[in-house]
């Protein structure tokens, strides 16, 4: 029996990038101004950002719906 590996939960910066396919700075640029959902982890300056799966993926449909309908998202 062969299963399909599930996808991740949460996603480091480089892989919400490729999911949008955008620069990784790009990501951590709309994560500071909270245009994307995401979260740090830990304290600091420093800290690295995570996201979840499901919520860029609902970000995405957003989007894609906002543009068909002729507003900017």
């Amino acid at each position: 029996m062969t299963t399909t590996p599930q996808p991740k939960a949460l996603l480091s910066v480089s892989e919400a990038a490729e999911l949008y396919g955008v620069d990784p700075e790009t990501i951590r640029r709309w994560a500071r101004t909270a245009t994307i959902p995401g979260f740090k982890v830990g304290k600091g300056r420093n800290a690295p950002y995570r996201f979840r799966r499901t919520a860029l993926e609902a970000d995405m449909t957003r989007r894609e719906k906002a543009m068909a309908a002729g507003r900017v998202a």
